[in-house]
C-alpha cells in the first residue's frame, strides 16, 4: 500500500489536481462549436465525456467513494450515451440523461463541499471554484434535456434553430446555451421554457448560479485576507 501511494503522489500532483477536470470541461464546452454535422458530433460528445469522466478520476484519486461514486454514475452515463447513438430509443434517452444529471450534480457538489472546506486559497481552489460553475450548467442541460424528452415542446425554440436541431447532438448542444443563458441570467430570450417545470429548473438555476457567485468569491476573497494577514 506504501507503494502504491508512493507511486501514485510520484505520476499524479495532488495540488493541482481540478486543473485537468476544468480543462476538461472547457474542451466540452467549446468543442461541439467546432462540429455540427450528426456524425461527426456523436463522436465528438462521446469522446469529450470520455475526456470529463477520465479527469474526474485524474481530481478524485486519493478519495475511494469519491472514485467509486463517479464510477457508478459515469460508466452508466457514458455507456448510455454511446447505445443512444444506435438505438434511438426514447426510454433510453431518458436513463441516459438521469444518469447525466446525477454524474455531474454530484460532481459539482461534491468539489463545492471540497472548495469550501479548505483553509487556504490556492490555484488548485480556483480552478475547482471554475469547474463547480461549469458543472452547474453542463448539470443543468441534462434536466432541461430530461424535461425535453419526457414532455417534448416543453421549451419553446424558435423556427430558425430548426436546420440545427436534426440530431441529437446539435439538440444537446442548443440545450447547453440556453442552460448556460440561464446560469449567467443573459436572458437573451430566443429559446423559452413553456412548461412550469421547465420555467422552475430555469430561475432556479438563475438564482444559484448568482448566489454561487456571491457567495464564494466573499469566501475566496475573506480567506486570502485572512492568510495575508497572518503572513
Amino acid at each position: 500500500m506504501h507503494f502504491k501511494n508512493s507511486f501514485l503522489q510520484t505520476w499524479i500532483p495532488h495540488k493541482p489536481r481540478y486543473l485537468a477536470f476544468m480543462l476538461g470541461l472547457i474542451i466540452l464546452l467549446l468543442a461541439h462549436a467546432l462540429f455540427d454535422s450528426a456524425a461527426r458530433g456523436a463522436r465528438l460528445l462521446d469522446i469529450t465525456f470520455l475526456i470529463v469522466f477520465v479527469t474526474t478520476l485524474f481530481a478524485a484519486w486519493r478519495q475511494v467513494w469519491f472514485i467509486v461514486a463517479v464510477v457508478v454514475l459515469g460508466v452508466p452515463m457514458f455507456g448510455l450515451q454511446m447505445l443512444s447513438n444506435f438505438f434511438h430509443a426514447g426510454l433510453l434517452e431518458i436513463i441516459s440523461h438521469v444518469f447525466g444529471a446525477l454524474f455531474f450534480s454530484f460532481l459539482f457538489v461534491s468539489i463545492l463541499i471540497d472548495i469550501l472546506k479548505t483553509s487556504k486559497v490556492t490555484m488548485n481552489t480556483i480552478y475547482g471554484a471554475v469547474s463547480v460553475y461549469l458543472l452547474i450548467g453542463i448539470a443543468w442541460t441534462f434536466l432541461f434535456g430530461l424535461v425535453e424528452h419526457i414532455h417534448p415542446g416543453s421549451i419553446s425554440m424558435p423556427q430558425t434553430l430548426e436546420p440545427f436541431l436534426v440530431s441529437k447532438q446539435q439538440h444537446f448542444n442548443v440545450l447547453m446555451y440556453f442552460s448556460f443563458t440561464s446560469l449567467t441570467t443573459l436572458g437573451f430570450g430566443d429559446i423559452n421554457p413553456v412548461v412550469p417545470i421547465a420555467r422552475t429548473l430555469s430561475y432556479l438555476e438563475a438564482v444559484i448560479g448568482q448566489l454561487y457567485l456571491t457567495i464564494l468569491v466573499a469566501r475566496l476573497v475573506g480567506l486570502h485576507i485572512a492568510t495575508t494577514q497572518n503572513h
